[in-house]
Parts: C-alpha cells; sequence; structure tokens
C-alpha cells in the first residue's frame, strides 16, 4: 500500500512541476510517461485490501487521477483533429474499473468521509461544465458517433450513475440534475430516435454496430433510468408512455427471438431501456402504459430464462447482464401486485414458477430474493412440492424481513418491506407454508412488524386458520391485548378489521 501511494506521489510532483493543474481546458499533450506509470499504479491498487482501497481514496493524490482523465477528454473534444492513443485509451479504462471499484465500497453504509470524498470527484462542477459541453456536441452532430471514444465517456456517465444509485440522497445535486437534463434532450432529440429505430429494423449480417448506438441507447437510458428511480415525487408515466410505443415495446420484441445470439453491446442496450421501464415502475401508476402488451410479458419471460444470461450474473449490481435480470425480476415482483397481470402469469406463461426457480440460485442477493419474492405469487401448492420450495422460501422471507425490520432502512437493495410483506402474504395461502411456518417460531417477528406494517394482521389472520400457529398467537399475551384493544378502537381499515377477525373468529 505504502509503495503504490508514494508512486502515485511522486507522479503528483512531476505533473505540478510542468502542468498548471487547476486548467481543465488545456489542449497540450499529457506525458504518456505519467499516464503508463499512473494506469499500472491503478491496476495494483485495485488488488489490495478493501481498506486500503479506501485509504488510497482519501490520499491527496488521487485527484491527478479524476483530473487527468478530464484533461484526455477536454483535448479529445476540441481538438478535431485530435485521436486517443492507445495510452490515453488504457488510462481512461483503467480509471473507470478502478472508479467502479470505489463506487461498490464506498456504498449505504461506508464512511460519511468516504462518500463525501468520492461524491466530491465523481460530482465535480468544473468537470460537468465539460461533460455538458461534450453532450451539446453530440446532440448537434454525428463528428463524434463513429468515434469509440464516446463509449468510454458513455462509461464513465454509467459510472456517475453507479453513484447515484448507491446513493440517491445526492440525486438533488447541481450536477446530477444538470446531467439528467442533458441526457433527456439527447433522449428527445432526432439522434435517439434514428438509432432506435435502426436497431428495431435488425436485419443480422447487414446490421453495421455505431458506438453512438450503446451511447445514445445503453448509457443515456440507463442514466435517466437510474435518476428517475432516485428522483423522489417525478411523475414517470407521461415519460414511458412516449417512448414505450413509439420504440421499446417493438424493440424488446424483436430482441427477444434470439436472446443466445446477443453480443454484449445489444446485451447492454436492453439492459438499459428495460432497467428504465423498471424503475419507470416503482411509481405503479406507470404499469398501465403497458399492462395490456402480453406479448411484452411474453419477451420478458425469455430474456429472463436464458441461461447464457443468468450465468454472467455477479455479485454487485454492476455488469449488464446481472443490472438486467434483476430489473426484469423486479418489474415482476411490482407487476404481481396488479391482478390482471398475475392472472396472466399464472394462467398464460407456461412453466412459470420452474423458469423463475432457476434465479433463487444465481450471485445477486436482490434477484434471488426477488425470485423467491415472485415465487410466492406464482407458485401452486403442487410447485412448492416439486420444486421443495417451501422451506428454503420461509427461511428467505424471515431472514430478509429480520434483517429489514431491524435495519435503518426498512428497504432491501431499495425494495421496501411492504412489498416482501405482499408476498408473504400470498405465500401464506398454501398448507405446505403454513407448516414450515408454525416450525420456524417466526410468530414474534409478524406479532412485531404488525405494530408498525398493518398488513403483517392479514398475514397472521392467515396462517391463524393453522391450529400449531394458533396455539402460538394464543400464547402471546401481549398480542391478545393489543387485539383487543384495536377491536375496541373500532377501526375499519382493512389490516384491523384482519385482526379484529383473528381475535374473534380464531382465538
Amino acid at each position: 500500500m505504502e509503495e503504490i501511494v508514494n508512486r502515485l506521489g511522486v507522479m503528483d510532483s512531476m505533473l505540478k512541476r510542468t502542468d498548471n493543474c487547476s486548467i481543465i481546458k488545456n489542449v497540450l499533450p499529457v506525458d504518456n510517461h505519467i499516464l503508463k506509470v499512473i494506469t499500472h499504479i491503478l491496476s495494483d491498487a485495485e488488488n489490495l485490501p478493501n481498506d486500503d482501497i479506501l485509504k488510497f481514496l482519501l490520499h491527496p493524490g488521487f485527484d491527478l487521477v479524476h483530473y487527468l482523465v478530464w484533461r484526455l477528454f477536454y483535448r479529445w473534444y476540441k481538438e478535431r483533429s485530435h485521436r486517443l492513443s492507445d495510452v490515453e485509451t488504457n488510462y481512461l479504462k483503467q480509471t473507470i474499473v478502478f472508479n467502479m471499484k470505489l463506487v461498490v465500497l464506498v456504498n449505504e453504509e461506508a464512511a460519511a468521509t468516504d462518500v463525501e470524498r468520492l461524491r466530491n470527484l465523481l460530482l465535480n462542477e468544473k468537470y460537468f461544465n465539460v461533460l455538458f459541453s461534450m453532450l451539446n456536441k453530440v446532440n448537434k452532430s454525428d463528428r463524434f458517433h463513429f468515434d469509440s471514444v464516446l463509449l468510454i465517456i458513455g462509461q464513465w456517465i454509467e459510472l456517475v450513475s453507479h453513484f447515484e444509485h448507491e446513493h440517491p440522497e445526492h440525486a438533488h445535486s447541481e450536477c446530477l440534475m444538470g446531467l439528467n437534463t442533458k441526457i433527456k434532450e439527447l433522449m428527445f432529440g432526432s439522434w435517439y430516435q434514428t438509432y432506435i429505430g435502426e436497431m428495431i429494423m435488425y436485419n443480422g449480417s447487414s446490421f453495421i454496430w455505431k458506438p453512438a448506438y450503446e451511447f445514445f441507447i445503453g448509457t443515456c437510458s440507463f442514466s435517466v433510468s437510474v435518476h428517475t428511480r432516485s428522483f423522489h415525487g417525478f411523475d414517470t408515466k407521461p415519460l414511458l408512455e412516449h417512448f414505450y410505443s413509439l420504440y421499446y415495446s417493438s424493440l424488446i420484441t424483436v430482441y427477444s427471438k434470439h436472446v443466445n445470439q446477443w453480443s454484449n453491446e445489444i446485451v447492454h442496450c436492453l439492459m438499459s431501456i428495460i432497467s428504465f421501464i423498471t424503475h419507470c415502475c416503482f411509481d405503479i401508476r406507470s404499469i398501465e402504459v403497458f399492462k395490456n402488451d402480453k406479448q411484452l410479458f411474453h419477451s420478458l419471460v425469455s430474456i429472463i430464462s436464458e441461461k447464457k444470461l443468468q450465468e454472467s450474473i455477479i455479485s454487485t449490481w454492476t455488469n449488464n447482464e446481472t443490472i438486467l435480470i434483476d430489473s426484469i425480476a423486479v418489474l415482476f415482483s411490482i407487476c404481481c401486485d396488479d391482478s390482471d397481470i398475475l392472472r396472466f402469469f399464472t394462467n398464460d406463461i407456461p412453466f412459470i414458477a420452474q423458469r423463475i426457480y432457476s434465479l433463487t440460485e444465481v450471485k445477486y442477493d436482490r434477484t434471488r430474493l426477488t425470485a423467491y419474492l415472485i415465487l410466492a405469487y406464482v407458485s401452486t401448492e403442487d410447485d412448492l412440492l416439486k420444486l421443495k420450495l417451501s422451506d428454503t422460501t420461509v427461511h428467505t422471507f424471515f431472514r430478509l424481513l429480520e434483517a429489514e425490520f431491524y435495519g435503518s432502512r426498512h428497504s432491501f437493495m431499495c425494495v421496501p418491506i411492504e412489498i416482501f410483506l405482499k408476498g408473504l402474504l400470498a405465500f401464506s395461502i398454501h398448507d405446505v407454508v403454513q407448516v414450515e411456518i408454525a416450525k420456524s417460531n417466526k410468530i414474534p417477528l409478524l406479532i412485531d412488524l404488525a405494530k408498525f406494517h398493518p398488513l403483517a394482521y392479514d398475514i397472521l389472520w392467515t396462517l391463524s386458520f393453522h391450529v400449531l400457529i394458533q396455539q402460538q398467537l394464543e400464547n402471546n399475551k401481549e398480542f391478545i391485548e393489543t387485539l383487543i384493544s384495536l377491536q375496541e378502537t373500532k377501526d375499519e381499515q382493512a389490516n384491523v378489521k384482519a385482526a379484529s377477525d383473528i381475535y374473534f373468529f380464531e382465538l
């Protein structure tokens, strides 16, 4: 660790002797030796223990790493004839990789000093002014649309989006608000419409891929997707209505027919669009836009069932396959709350439980848990017995509910506790599940949850038909007193009526 930091300090001093490091708008070339050395430093630092990587973040010399990124971007953008060298390209790519590792480490539970330091580096107003100038140029002409550097700029924007995903409290910052405005201008502009139209017209080998496809359809859609989820109170339905009927429905349908042939570029674009749809649906009203599009759900099931995509899922929300499958799983879990869509899932999609079950073994936590949530809605008693789901799912639900209830945010990876309670309610109607819950000794947890989340009373009411659970409820004096108290209030709220029914009809 010390040797790596010393090398960075030497490069910092060397550059400052020959360069004014406060000026970004400088078209003079950066010393290739400095870029090579720092690229190697970042590559070595990537393998340090996590605590040392965070110390590296706090080192003053790390400012140099970000400064050089924007020097290189500015020169590329400003000098019409300049093309990035291999040394410059490798530097930018390694910097993105290392910063993505920092974003993963500096998560919602990280020290405030680490979050603030990374925020100041990534959301730097001086750097964003350069970015906004570049985006204006990209939107006005196709001069940069065939240049692979556009992909690196897109990767940097997505790096910033990943930071926003981990720290949605910064969504109102001037930099992110300004970026969202610029990205929307790109999405409502003619290039986005042109390129997505060309993708829909895909016809195999004659299709010539441009970097601009990934930038406009991949990066722009993903950036707005994350900002939409982070920016509470934003009406997403009109935005989704505009893009869904014009482009997204057709694009997803066309590409779902040959999922096993997808290139990395296509995975990126489809991930971004489906992530956008999912994040819009955190506002439940947005589901109305596509709830009657049965072909969409068939297409999404084809995508989520693709073995090649599932095998590429990793333990962090950082690669395209992980985000793609997770987005579909979260979207399905939201849609299961709609009775019409749930009926379609269970009646019209063959082997839906078996196809979702494979997701319970992937490496990303939220996707696994969301799969159990979907299974709670779509599984029949027969499915539970064939897949031996009852014990593992009950254990998973209660482990999750404990972590959420006793945690500070009362959500798991942005999925509110109420969604999992709804899943448990759907799941608890099955006899085999009631048997497992009776054996789990988790009724006291549900009783505690009911004090803050009345939906738990509905779950207890459903479970109270089981003899062993009846006995556990009867033996909980505090719960009986609570039921009597609620009955005396004569509250007509449905959940409280369920509590009264437990007392009168079951206990």
